[in-house]
């Protein structure tokens, strides 16, 4: 949807927008790697991710809001039942003292300068 917004077209959001997402900053994926790694547990696996709930429509909101644009999303059907899932980063914070760092309003904006950097008007 970045490169979609950053040429004038609206975004694209699947389904009616209530579609939960879990994100994170590859950056807090990389230092829980490192935490997972000096822990020295063994056979565990852990969700990674913000600990935050979003819907695709707010992503895409803050994403419109950030580039500074005021385009309308369009709405998509998938076809696919919108199944509510929850997860949670209990264990990793539990065990490895894991907390995500980075919100997502900042990396949505280091997103963004990076694509504006990566591909100039």
């Amino acid at each position: 949807n970045i490169e979609r917004i950053a040429q004038g077209e609206p975004p694209v959001i699947t389904g009616d927008g209530t579609r939960r997402l879990n994100l994170i900053f590859v950056g807090d994926v990389a230092r829980a790697n490192i935490l997972a790694l000096e822990s020295r547990l063994a056979e565990e696996a852990f969700l990674i991710a913000d600990g935050e709930d979003y819907t695709e429509e707010q992503v895409v909101q803050l994403l419109l809001e950030l580039m500074g644009t005021t385009l309308t999303p369009q709405y998509q059907p998938d076809g696919q039942p919108n199944e509510k899932h929850r997860f949670s980063i209990k264990k990793a914070e539990t065990l490895l003292g894991f907390r995500s760092e980075m919100s997502l309003r900042e990396g949505l904006t280091k997103l963004i300068q990076w694509y504006r950097e990566e591909h100039p008007a």
